[in-house]
């Protein structure tokens, strides 16, 4: 676990879900602090082979460490088991499933691209993700529609990024209630 949390920040996990295959398991925690602009992701961890009721309880143990606000999961496939138990124990205003269509894919990296770009999330130097991240591929479909990939290979994939641009969705929900906050 990381150092003490401050009891005024608020935090949201993106859970990228996978179970017994070659891809892995990631979470992926961010923090909004009580007094600062700036967002930081403040806990990476990878979990390999685990059945989804492991994953339902490591992530149970971050929620009693973190106490999430918004807890984002990819319920593509396996992932479903997973979002269901959670929201379960969490509730639904907690536990977001996603289902990761082109769209939602579309959306969600669009989101993270404009949260690097303005400078606002913070993050430590980790090799896997920053390596993700590099490989993401945007390419444009027939139909004129763009399509997220990585490149094809064993060693290529984009759990980590997908789960960052999972955490990231609160980032965005949070400015959607900024602005409606200052308009009213």
């Amino acid at each position: 676990m990381p150092g003490q949390i401050h009891p005024k920040n608020r935090y949201a996990l993106g859970a990228d879900i996978s179970r017994m295959g070659e891809d892995k398991t990631i979470l992926i925690v961010i923090e909004i602090q009580w007094n600062k602009p700036i967002k930081h992701i403040v806990y990476i961890e990878e979990l390999y082979h685990k059945k989804t009721t492991e994953v339902v309880g490591r992530i149970m143990q971050l929620n009693e460490y973190f106490n999430f606000e918004k807890c984002y999961v990819d319920i593509t496939g396996l992932g479903a088991g997973v979002g269901d138990m959670l929201a379960e124990h969490l509730g639904n205003h907690i536990v977001e499933c996603k289902i990761f269509s082109n769209i939602m894919k579309v959306d969600m990296y669009s989101n993270l691209k404009k949260v690097m770009e303005q400078g606002i999330l913070k993050f430590p130097y980790h090799k896997k993700l920053v390596n993700e991240l590099r490989t993401l591929k945007y390419e444009l479909t027939n139909n004129g529609s763009i399509k997220i990939t990585h490149p094809e290979g064993s060693r290529y994939h984009d759990d980590y990024p997908d789960a960052l641009a999972l955490a990231c969705l609160w980032l965005k929900e949070e400015e959607v209630c900024e602005y409606e906050s200052f308009i009213q």
